[in-house]
C-alpha cells in the first residue's frame, strides 16, 4: 500500500478496500495494523462476516471504547453481503475517534465515501504477479518454465495469495529442482473461471465428453443449479467467449498475442479485456481462436443468451440442468470442427 493511502486509512475512522486478492489484501491488514502499533491477536482487533452480523452491529462494536489500544479495528469481510439500508452515513460519520473499521468489499463505495471514508484498491497487476512468483519460486530453490509458470497463473486467476498457497502444495508433491506441467496439473487447484474456459476450449475441440465432464465439475458443490447458473456460469461463459471473439478479431487484423496495439484495444470493453492480460492467457485463446470464426463465436455468445432466456421461462426447458447441458451441445453445434 502507498504510504499516502496508508497514512489516510490510519488519520480516519472507516475504510474501503476492493480486495480480489487474498495476499494483497492481508499484507494491507498486516500494515494498517502495523501502523496503529495492534496485531491481529490484539484484544481491540476483531473480524467480522458482513453476512454473520447487521450494520448496526458493526457500528455498535467499532464504536466502543478499546481496551489495551488506543484505537478499535474492526474488519469487516464479505461487505458486499451487507444490507446497505441499515448502514447510514450518519453513524459512519457519527464513530469516535479510536473508531478504525475497515471494509474489504466494494459496492458500499458511495456509502463509504460519503462519510469521509478511504476507498481502496488493492487489485494486483497481472505483469507484477507474475513477477513476485518466479521470485518465490527461485527463493525456494525451484525452477519453472515460462509455459508452465503460464498454467500455474492460469489456473489460480493471477491470484498472488492463492498461487503462493498451491505453490506449497507442489513443492510437497514433487522435490525435483525444475516444476513440470504434470505437476501443476496434479495438485493445483483450478479457479472456476480456467475449468470454464477448460469447458470451451473442448468444445472448439471437438471433445464434448470432456465438455460435460468439466461442466459437471463445475457445478458440484455450488447450491441450487438456477441460482449458480445465472449469477455465475452463464456470465462466465459469456466473459471467456467475448475472449475468444477479441482474439479472433486480432488474428482476423494480423495482430499476434502480446503484440495487441492501443488503437484494437481501445475498440474492446473495459471488461474483460484481452489486451490487459498477461501473454500467457493471450497465448491460449489465441490458440483456440484459431479454430473458429468470427461469425462462429457471435453464434455461441446467441446461444449462452437463449439458454438463460430458457431458463427464466422464454422458450422450451425441461430443467435448468438440462438446458444448461443443453449448451454444450449448442456450443459444439457451432464451434466445433466442421466436418465434411
Amino acid at each position: 500500500m502507498k504510504s499516502s493511502d496508508l497514512k489516510k486509512v490510519i488519520q480516519g475512522r472507516v475504510a474501503l478496500f476492493n480486495a480480489p486478492d487474498s495476499y494483497l489484501a492481508g499484507m494491507a491488514i498486516d500494515e494498517i495494523l502495523g501502523a496503529v502499533g495492534m496485531a491481529k491477536d490484539d484484544y481491540d482487533f476483531e473480524m467480522i462476516f458482513a453476512d454473520n452480523e447487521s450494520p448496526v452491529e458493526w457500528v455498535a462494536n467499532v464504536g466502543m471504547s478499546p481496551f489495551l489500544s488506543e484505537r478499535r479495528f474492526v474488519l469487516i469481510r464479505n461487505a458486499q453481503k451487507a444490507k446497505l439500508e441499515e448502514l447510514s452515513v450518519d453513524s459512519l460519520k457519527a464513530l469516535p475517534e479510536s473508531a478504525l473499521r475497515n471494509f474489504t468489499k466494494a459496492k458500499i463505495e458511495k456509502v463509504v465515501t460519503s462519510a469521509g471514508g478511504f476507498v481502496g484498491n488493492l487489485a494486483a497487476d497481472p505483469k507484477e504477479v507474475r513477477e513476485v512468483v518466479k521470485a518465490s519460486i527461485k527463493q525456494a530453490n525451484r525452477e519453472i518454465g515460462s509455459p508452465v509458470l503460464d498454467l500455474l497463473l492460469e489456473m489460480t486467476g493471477s491470484d498472488l495469495g492463492k498461487t503462493l498457497n498451491e505453490l506449497e502444495k507442489v513443492y510437497l508433491f514433487s522435490d525435483s529442482k525444475t516444476i513440470l506441467e504434470r505437476d501443476i496439473k496434479a495438485v493445483v487447484l483450478p479457479t472456476r473461471d480456467f475449468n470454464i474456459w477448460n469447458m470451451i476450449d473442448a468444445v472448439v475441440r471437438g471433445d464434448i465428453s470432456s465438455s460435460l465432464t468439466v461442466l459437471r465439475i463445475v457445478l458440484q458443490g455450488n447450491g441450487k443449479v438456477e441460482e449458480f447458473a445465472f449469477a455465475q456460469l452463464f456470465p462466465l461463459v459469456s466473459r471467456q467467449l467475448r475472449y475468444l471473439l477479441q482474439a479472433r478479431v486480432c488474428i482476423d487484423a494480423n495482430v499476434k498475442e502480446g503484440q495487441i496495439p492501443e488503437w484494437l484495444s481501445d475498440k474492446f470493453p473495459e471488461k474483460p479485456n484481452l489486451a490487459k492480460d498477461h501473454f500467457g492467457k493471450q497465448s491460449m485463446i489465441f490458440k483456440s481462436a484459431r479454430l473458429v470464426t468470427t461469425e462462429q463465436v457471435r453464434d455461441a455468445i446467441t446461444c449462452v443468451y437463449e439458454a438463460d432466456a430458457r431458463c427464466k421461462g422464454m422458450g422450451a426447458s425441461f430443467t435448468t440442468l438440462d438446458t444448461v447441458e443443453r449448451l454444450i451441445f449448442d456450443l459444439a453445434r457451432v464451434l466445433g470442427p466442421k466436418r465434411a
